[in-house]
């Protein structure tokens, strides 16, 4: 989350991603799984960010 808070306050605009660790599970129902979650939990994280945004200035 902490990194998702410092790209909302210096005005990222650009895309994210993200890896996991495949433990026994057949990669096809990891990708569809994961796809959603990944989803879900990013947008959470950016509503919270943007909500607790801080603008920073640069020199």
């Amino acid at each position: 989350m902490q990194q998702v808070q410092l790209l909302v306050d210096i005005g990222y605009k650009g895309y994210c991603s993200y890896e996991w660790e495949k433990r026994g599970i057949p990669i096809s129902r990891i990708r569809k799984w994961r796809f959603r979650e990944y989803a879900k939990v990013m947008t959470e994280y950016l509503k919270d960010a943007y909500a607790h945004r801080h603008i920073r200035h640069t020199c």
